[in-house]
Order: structure tokens, then C-alpha cells, then sequence
């Protein structure tokens, strides 16, 4: 066994590699590119399977995929998302074939929201922040709303 004392104190790379005992990669810490830095951890047939990640505008992610390497978890803190820094959990279906969100804006908005695929039809429930009773059900195609309880000015009902 190694003398302690003979560790060194500090280590500095631009990037870790650690690998099992048969030499596949289990783990990278490094620029993961984008503009971002972070920690991806494989499985043992070398598919990422978690990653963690600080982005150089403040942007924070946890990202955990399934063993095809589709995202089905994520939480993260996004400076360019529309509540500035807004906390968001998400839970995916296999292939986004479904999907919720779950947030929470600066201003105290709270909102979950259901899809039955990334990015297209769904329903979701929005609560204000103190000092508000607002409470709105809304019910999107694609991005759009297209019906929301109570209706709010500028929404078109079909």
C-alpha cells in the first residue's frame, strides 16, 4: 500500500477517464461540449446512461437515460428557459411517446403538465404565485393552447 503522504495534494487535467477491470470507460469528467462541463457515467456495455452537467451561461442538468440511451429523466435549472432560472423535472415514456413536466417559476407559478409526445398535444394545470388565485387548465396543440379554464384573453377556443 501506498505512503499518504506521498499522495499528491492536487491533480489538474482537462479531463478524467475511469475505467473497469477490463479497460471499458465507466466514467468521464470533462467538457462535455456545448459550452458545458461535466460528469457522464456508462453502463458496462459502455452506453451513458447519467450525466451531470454545469453549462457556461449557468444552466444545471441531471439527465438519466434508459438503455437505449433515450432521456426518460431530467431535472435541471435553465437561465434561457421562459421563468428565468426555472427548476424543472420531467419523466419521459420511452421514445417521448409520453411525458410530464413538473415546474416551478421565480415568481411562485407552479405548473405540471402531461404530453402524450415531446413537444406536441397535451394538457397542463398552472397555479399562480402568491397574491394570485389563478388557477388555469390549458390544453395545447403542439405549442399552441387551444382551450384554456377560465379562458384568458388571446387564447383561441376550438
Amino acid at each position: 500500500m501506498s505512503d499518504p503522504s506521498n499522495a499528491a495534494k492536487v491533480i489538474e487535467a482537462e479531463k478524467f477517464v475511469l475505467r473497469d477491470s477490463s479497460g471499458k470507460v465507466r466514467a468521464e469528467l470533462g467538457d462535455l461540449g456545448h459550452d458545458s462541463i461535466g460528469l457522464r457515467l456508462f453502463d458496462g456495455e459502455g452506453r451513458e446512461r447519467a450525466v451531470l452537467l454545469v453549462a457556461k451561461d449557468g444552466a444545471v442538468g441531471l439527465q438519466l437515460s434508459d438503455d437505449t440511451g433515450f432521456p426518460r429523466a431530467m431535472l435541471g435549472l435553465d437561465p434561457d428557459s421562459p421563468h428565468i432560472a426555472t427548476p424543472v423535472f420531467s419523466l419521459n415514456s420511452r421514445e417521448g411517446i409520453g411525458g410530464l413536466a413538473l415546474y416551478v417559476s421565480p415568481d411562485g407559478v407552479s405548473g405540471l403538465d402531461f404530453r402524450n409526445k415531446l413537444d406536441e398535444d397535451g394538457v397542463g394545470l398552472t397555479i399562480s404565485g402568491p397574491g394570485s388565485t389563478v388557477t388555469t387548465l390549458d390544453f395545447w396543440a403542439g405549442e399552441k393552447v387551444v382551450f384554456q379554464v377560465p379562458p384568458q384573453s388571446g387564447i383561441v377556443e376550438s
